[in-house]
């Protein structure tokens, strides 16, 4: 790959470093010939039993040596390719414009056949498929960004500093790695062999554990999204599917927006009840006479309480309690987009809210088959994996609408998830906002053995392997349920572990959990997730039919 990589990077980069890892072919002779190549060792893992987070270390720092003296830095592997149709004239407006980062639209190219030497792979080979997971910061001001962030693999960031993306995303990341099918299996034989313990444990490369079996399956689903970059018309910015993790509501404009932005959270914002009486005072005696009515009402929110004495406050609380218990249940029509906003007003970062939670189209695909429910009964439903609750709440709320007597039960350890603390707090609020707690009975604990969360990826700081000793919940569940509630379920939603060995024993007692013909719901059947994805294809007849899938979630029917 690498004179594949230096004719495509020549032109542009001045200066290559580039880490080698005791590489054992004529890699070393080919950099050498480059004169722009600074060849260095890798340095010594700084996690011994994980060659994944030592990668990661490394990327973290290597590009600070190029402050004040580099445009752009670019961290990438040998096999990606960034690309524009016009690079350098791309870089020297964002540069003009005072962008300081450029994350790139994820390709998967394909070939069956390894290309010819000395062609440009941007023009000779430009069939790929849109890829979410190689939607990567590969290229970003080191003189403007203090920190990348990156998660596991560069999949994802969290940019420090003056960030600053461009106003639509033109660049593009072709990832050149399944160039010749027998090619790819050998290599991905030689890569387990690269894999460290706690790399097996967090699942991280486990694609190149596929079979040849199961590798030309997802060759074959990528063969079939293939789409040709170079065509004029592509139009990436708007043809991409799916989120895109640097665009989440709070980098946007707030003006052209309708999220609410952080700040509205901050502690310094909820504390206006404690600016001084003095300001009530200016707005009755000197703004009243001139400001109209609307913008008053605003600015009476602002007046602090008069002291009370510990008798008025006791008063004040009881009558306050029994005001609410007048009103009864919450009044409050559920929707999914008055539930997202409920998780903003409540502080949660709405990038991590809107992002693991499944979106409104694939719940709306899974409703539109809800027709096979037996409704004139009430349903009876598991949901594993809970989140901050939307799914949950959407689904207790659906099926309340097709009988009144409806009930779900949920299954979720209540850990800290995408940097958020005790998960089901939130569950809770949004449960109780709609009216949907006396629907649901929440069993906190895993669905089988204790696993490690986040998939072992770390969010907003938060390592779950470090915290392991730390994250305690009941465990078993499933087997739990089994023994008091066996083939009474009609539906079950599924989005919890993403390792697809524990997923088939969670299916196993799933299945023994639902009625013949019951609904099964899985979420991440998508090329983000290959291994769901494989699992859901490979899924025994005997034991589930395949209904459909939106390439986010897939539905089968109990056999």
């Amino acid at each position: 790959m690498l004179p594949f990589f230096f004719l495509h990077y020549d032109k542009l980069v001045q200066r290559y470093i580039i880490y080698d890892d005791a590489s054992t072919d004529n890699s070393q002779e080919i950099l050498r010939l480059n004169p722009k190549v600074e060849l260095r060792p890798m340095p010594p893992y700084s996690d011994p039993e994980s060659r994944i987070r030592s990668a990661l270390a490394l990327q973290e720092t290597c590009w600070r040596e190029s402050r004040g003296i580099a445009d752009w830095v670019i961290i990438t592997d040998i096999d990606e390719h960034l690309y524009h149709p016009d690079m350098y004239g791309y870089l020297a407006q964002c540069r003009a414009q005072g962008v300081t980062i450029i994350p790139a639209l994820g390709y998967q190219m394909l070939s069956e056949h390894f290309p010819e030497h000395k062609t440009l792979l941007c023009q000779s080979l430009t069939r790929g498929a849109c890829d979410l997971v190689y939607s990567k910061l590969g290229i970003f001001s080191p003189n403007e960004i203090d920190a990348v962030n990156y998660t596991q693999g560069r999949h994802s960031a969290a940019p420090k500093g003056r960030v600053v993306l461009p106003a639509r995303d033109e660049l593009l990341l072709l990832h050149y790695h399944y160039l010749g099918f027998e090619r790819v299996r050998k290599r991905n034989a030689q890569f387990v062999t690269r894999q460290r313990k706690n790399d097996i444990a967090m699942g991280w490369g486990s694609e190149y554990s596929l079979s040849s079996k199961q590798l030309r399956e997802v060759w074959n689903l990528i063969a079939s999204r293939l789409v040709d970059i170079s065509q004029p018309d592509l139009r990436p910015w708007e043809t991409h599917g799916g989120p895109r993790w640097w665009r989440p509501p709070y980098l946007l404009r707030y003006w052209e927006s309708d999220e609410t932005p952080p700040w509205y959270s901050l502690p310094s914002m909820r504390r206006r009840r404690s600016i001084p009486v003095v300001l009530h005072s200016l707005i009755s005696r000197v703004l009243k006479p001139c400001l109209p009515e609307r913008l008053l009402k605003l600015l009476r929110k602002f007046k602090a309480p008069a002291p009370s004495s510990t008798e008025a406050r006791v008063q004040g609380r009881i009558r306050r309690r029994l005001e609410v218990q007048s009103k009864g249940k919450a009044s409050h029509e559920f929707s999914y987009e008055d539930a997202l906003s409920l998780l903003d007003r409540l502080g949660i970062d709405p990038s991590q809210s809107r992002e693991g939670s499944m979106p409104l189209a694939s719940l709306q695909f899974m409703q539109s088959h809800f027709d096979r429910l037996d409704t004139s009964r009430p349903i009876i439903a598991l949901h594993v994996g809970n989140f901050l609750g939307v799914s949950l709440a959407y689904l207790v709320h659906t099926l309340r609408r097709l009988h009144p007597d409806s009930r779900v039960v949920s299954i979720d350890p209540n850990l800290t998830h995408r940097g958020i603390p005790r998960t089901m707090e939130t569950v809770l609020v949004l449960l109780n906002y709609f009216g949907l707690e006396d629907r649901v009975a929440i069993l906190t604990g895993y669905s089988l053995e204790k696993n490690v969360s986040n998939q072992g990826e770390i969010f907003a700081g938060y390592d779950p392997v470090a915290n392991w000793e730390n994250e305690r919940s009941c465990t078993h569940q499933l087997d739990l349920l089994n023994a008091l509630a066996r083939g009474v379920f009609d539906l079950c939603l599924m989005d919890g572990n993403h390792d697809g060995d524990y997923l088939q024993r969670e299916l196993d007692r799933v299945r023994q959990l639902l009625r013949p013909g019951g609904l099964l719901v899985l979420d991440d059947v998508s090329t983000a997730w290959p291994e769901i994805q494989w699992f859901f294809n490979s899924i025994s007849p005997d034991q589930f039919q395949k209904l459909s899938t939106d390439d986010r979630i897939g539905l089968l029917v109990r056999s």
